[in-house]
Order: C-alpha cells, then structure tokens, then sequence
C-alpha cells in the first residue's frame, strides 16, 4: 500500500473534482460540534491529524455524499 501525504485544501479539491467520494458502508457521522471544532484548530495550527484511509476501485461502488446537516450550531 502507497503512503501519500495530502494537505487539506488538497482533499477538499479532490472531493471537488468527485475524485474522493465515501462508499456507503462508511459509517455515520457521529462527532459532536466541540470534537470538529477542536480537530479544525488542530489543522489550522499545523498538528498532525492522523490517517485517512483510501481504497481505489475500478467498480462500481454505491456512495454517499458528504454533506452533512448541521443542527444547534
């Protein structure tokens, strides 16, 4: 398996190009609004994330979008 380093502003113009899409047996969302917040100042001050996770597939795959409703913010 490749290893590939990607800043944020590269996955989100790869979700853009539809190149980075969730298969629907991605489970669902379930981080609280105080977790997102933390994890986008973690990103903004430069700290380490951890992993994604890619799997690439010539078949036919159903998915999921990404958006995601925000309620309560």
């Amino acid at each position: 398996m490749a290893k590939a380093e990607a800043s944020v502003s590269e996955l989100v113009e790869m979700i853009k190009r539809g190149e980075l899409r969730l298969p629907e047996m991605q489970r669902q969302y379930v981080w609280r609004s105080t977790r997102v917040r933390d994890l986008m100042d973690s990103l903004y001050r430069g700290y380490p994330s951890g992993a994604i996770l890619l799997w690439e597939t010539d078949g036919g795959v159903p998915l999921r979008e990404f958006a995601i409703e925000q309620t309560g913010i």
